[in-house]
């Protein structure tokens, strides 16, 4: 299992921009990566290969309306930018959930759970549900 603390992601509203036709990644999102990055490098979590599960807990900036999903993609793709996922196509499941803790300073903890960890549990639990249905 990896836990990772990131710096909150701009929205999936405010990652790309379009100028002369073309889509280009804004200027916020480009430091978010870059600060991201940093912050993934120098916590030095080990890397996840093949599939897993995701949990990102977000802790809110302030009081204001948000929509958690928007959190999901750009730490997806950094994740795999930074190389502790091979690829975000693998995840097998993705959890999102604001932080109990009252609006501060924002961040997201994120934890990787190689999906083999769990692939038993989840094949039981299964197979008691379709026992109990047939």
């Amino acid at each position: 299992m990896t836990v990772i603390r990131l710096p909150y992601p701009p929205s999936t509203n405010h990652l790309f921009g379009s100028h002369g036709g073309g889509r280009h990644r804004t200027r916020a999102y480009n430091a978010w990566i870059a600060e991201a990055l940093w912050e993934a490098k120098r916590q030095n979590p080990p890397a996840t290969d093949g599939k897993y599960t995701i949990i990102i807990n977000a802790r809110r900036p302030d009081t204001r309306r948000r929509d958690l999903g928007n959190l999901e993609k750009p730490i997806s793709d950094l994740l795999v930018k930074a190389g502790l996922i091979r690829d975000d196509c693998d995840a097998q499941a993705i959890r999102l959930e604001w932080s109990l803790l009252p609006p501060g300073e924002p961040y997201v903890t994120v934890t990787i759970t190689p999906w083999t960890d769990q692939a038993e549990t989840h094949l039981a639990a299964a197979q008691r549900y379709l026992e109990k249905v047939a």
